[in-house]
């Protein structure tokens, strides 16, 4: 066996992604370059860089507001302090539905232009160093968070700027899918009750069939998979937004968005999106601006409880559940035992979802834009879960006795429950990354709503996580299909230990993309 398992771990440390040695090329399903339009850069000239995103078939990244769910891609640069960076001009996103959730991205890759300004006093000997930090999210139905760093050194001469022209083609190209800036199309809002209502008067008539979407730049206004009703009257739309019920609408001055038609808009406009930056006009009763229905919170908690229930059947925590009813079957003769371990389990889920909980309000409050498995984006993270995950594996195959927090090493027998509880934070430190749809809803709605809320949400993703431990715990006529305890036990314990092996091959597959 000892052999086996030497021999897997030469297999498993050979698929270690190659990062270590080199910059790979594909990272989290994306190939990500820096370009810039020219080669070569003159004292007060004009730079565009660019950040192009290209992601493998059915994977997407996303837009500056995800939508339901997502993060947008961040770009740190790195650059002399006097040459200004623009903000990043945000092509016209994709609608991507996924379950009942709506998201803004693009799946055919993306390019995120800058516009780079060489100061006037620029030396003509010093080449300009441009780095650039990235992050972002690719998702198919799962999500890989990714990280690179790439770096671009662009001459500097006081003759000429040298194109190039294969990037700067491109660059070009990449503007059509720009929205503009129009006085051609009147755009008038309102906050109604319950909706957002945008009145839309291009200066060229379009036909009445064009259909029309706006992209909000917040997340917290709209409802995003409604459906946007038109209305058309005189040469003009109306277009009814639906508004969720977390909506912020009564405490924003000015609606920020993209107006797109599928007609275009007429004239000589070449672009079927349209910047929207307009006033609010308020006219929604005070009911509108009230307390949630309790309907809603109540939906959200079920959700959250279904979310955690889906979470036990992911692939990084089925191995430690499948275990922890392996204890069970040890203790069925002693209904107060299992209950016990049940609630302490129950008790480490919730404790480590509390935590999160806090953490996450926290570091929210703090205005940053983070999701749920945050801490996976960490590749040390990653390292660290691998590694346990590798030792408890081992423990189970027999190759040592003792590892930190053992599943079913023997010398946990003297203080089992705190083994119970342990492994309950276990479970819930591998499950943050598995996306499940109820769970994204909920959270979305908990990181939006009160603390107290929040908290809330969370207890019951904990809950619905916990439950089908406890249930087993409280109820073992359901474990009576089992055979009692004999040498299938050992033979299932290297099952396990191999099930484990796979979870960190899962990790490593992570940490590789």
């Amino acid at each position: 066996m000892k052999k086996i398992v030497y021999l897997f771990s030469i297999m498993l440390f050979a698929l270690l992604p190659p990062s270590y040695a080199a910059e790979p090329e594909v990272i989290a399903h994306t190939t990500v370059e820096l370009m810039s339009d020219t080669n070569t850069a003159m004292p007060g000239s004009v730079l565009r860089l660019a950040v192009s995103f290209s992601t493998d078939k059915d994977w997407h990244v996303y837009w500056k507001n995800p939508g339901d769910s997502g993060l947008a891609p961040t770009i740190k640069w790195e650059i002399a302090p006097q040459v200004a960076v623009s903000a990043i001009h945000w092509p016209i996103p994709q609608r991507i539905s996924v379950g009942p959730l709506m998201s803004y991205g693009y799946e055919n890759g993306v390019f995120l232009i800058v516009s780079a300004h060489v100061p006037q006093d620029w030396p003509v000997d010093k080449p300009i160093e441009v780095t650039a930090k990235i992050d972002w999210l690719a998702c198919k139905i799962e999500c890989i968070p990714g990280s690179v760093t790439r770096h671009l050194t662009i001459a500097v001469n006081q003759s000429a700027v040298e194109k190039n022209i294969q990037s700067a083609q491109r660059l070009d190209q990449e503007q059509l899918l720009w929205p503009r800036v129009s006085n051609e199309v009147l755009v008038q809002a309102r906050n109604l009750e319950k909706t957002i209502d945008l009145n839309i008067r291009p200066q060229h008539p379009l036909p009445e069939e064009t259909e029309l979407y706006f992209f909000p730049d917040r997340e917290d206004l709209i409802d995003h998979p409604a459906q946007q009703t038109v209305t058309y009257q005189d040469n003009a739309f109306r277009l009814a937004v639906q508004k969720s019920s977390i909506s912020v609408a009564s405490k924003v001055e000015r609606l920020q968005g993209i107006m797109v038609s599928s007609r275009g808009w007429g004239g000589d406009f070449n672009s079927q999106g349209i910047v929207v930056d307009v006033p609010l006009e308020q006219g929604a009763g005070p009911e509108a601006t009230g307390p949630l229905p309790s309907m809603t919170l109540w939906a959200a908690c079920v959700f959250a409880f279904l979310g955690g229930m889906i979470l036990n059947l992911m692939p990084c925590v089925l191995p430690v559940l499948s275990l922890k009813v392996l204890s069970l079957v040890k203790n069925a003769h002693n209904r107060r035992i299992m209950i016990t371990h049940g609630l302490l389990f129950s008790f480490g889920v919730l404790t480590s979802f509390w935590i999160l909980a806090a953490i996450l309000i926290l570091l929210k409050s703090a205005g940053h834009q983070i999701g749920w498995g945050f801490q996976f984006q960490s590749p040390y993270f990653v390292v660290f879960m691998a590694a346990l995950l590798y030792l408890l594996a081992l423990n189970l195959l027999g190759v040592f006795e003792f590892v930190p927090i053992a599943l079913s090493g023997e010398q946990f027998k003297k203080h089992p429950y705190g083994n119970s509880f342990f492994n309950g934070v276990l479970a819930t430190t591998l499950a943050t990354p598995c996306t499940a749809p109820f769970m994204g809803a909920a959270l979305g709605y908990a990181l939006t709503q009160t603390n107290l809320v929040a908290f809330l949400i969370f207890t019951c993703l904990g809950i619905g996580m916990s439950f089908p431990y406890v249930f087993l715990s409280a109820f073992p006529q359901f474990l009576q299909w089992v055979p009692k305890p004999g040498s299938w036990m050992n033979n299932l314990k290297v099952f396990l230990g191999f099930v484990l092996m796979g979870s960190v091959v899962w990790l490593v597959w992570v940490l590789g993309m």
